[in-house]
């Protein structure tokens, strides 16, 4: 849920309230689902589209990007 809020925000062009949802969101479903799941991944792709969008810290932009396709990439190799 805080997912898709955070999702809203950012349409609504409130940046900072839609990262904020973002991180929250990315933190529960760490914690609940684990790095190598796919809603992992699509969260740090919000992120980072978020980051690269609005030029924040493009450093943070290419790790959360990173850490996405190692998400993706050991979800690959279980459903193999």
């Amino acid at each position: 849920m805080l997912n898709i809020i955070g999702l809203i925000y950012d349409q609504k062009g409130d940046s900072n309230m839609a990262l904020k949802q973002l991180q929250e969101a990315l933190a529960m479903r760490r914690n609940v689902l684990g790095d190598g799941h796919l809603d992992v991944s699509a969260t740090l792709t919000y992120l980072g589209t978020i980051f690269y969008r609005k030029k924040y810290d493009l450093n943070r932009h290419a790790a959360l990007l990173r850490v996405a396709a190692d998400s993706l990439r050991q979800t690959g190799q279980r459903s193999s």
